[in-house]
């Protein structure tokens, strides 16, 4: 996964991940443009006998960095670790949350990072099952 901190430039924040920085820091980004802000969402499922549950809530988290990182002045609002996967639930260890639920949660975070200043909001799946983002 790439290095979450940035080589220090002025008017720039220490790290692309907002939950990483302090209420300061953000304010400060804030203030200094940077009023993008992506937030990924990703399943904790099942992925074989062989991978984490993780691994769907982790590719989110790096691409949301890497297209941070292309897109300029634009953070990563903390992954959403959840997803529609009640077709997993016969693995131990699936968290799943029904489509409405998922859907408000995107919401509430939306309406969260508006109220304080994050004016362009891009919300993205990291995989399929994930099919209610809004």
């Amino acid at each position: 996964m790439p290095s979450q901190h940035l080589e220090p430039r002025a008017g720039a924040p220490s790290t692309l991940h907002l939950e990483h920085l302090t209420w300061p820091e953000v304010e400060a980004a804030l203030a200094e443009g940077w009023t993008r802000i992506l937030i990924p969402v990703g399943a904790v499922e099942q992925h074989g006998h062989h991978l984490p549950l993780a691994v769907d809530a982790e590719r989110g988290t790096a691409t949301g960095e890497a297209i941070a990182r292309s897109v300029g002045r634009c953070l990563v609002a903390p992954t959403i670790r959840v997803g529609c996967s009640d077709h997993h639930m016969g693995f131990p260890g699936t968290l799943s949350v029904r489509p409405e639920t998922l859907e408000f949660v995107c919401r509430d975070y939306v309406t969260s990072l508006a109220a304080h200043g994050f004016t362009r909001r891009k919300r993205y799946r990291a995989r399929s099952t994930t099919t209610a983002v809004p």
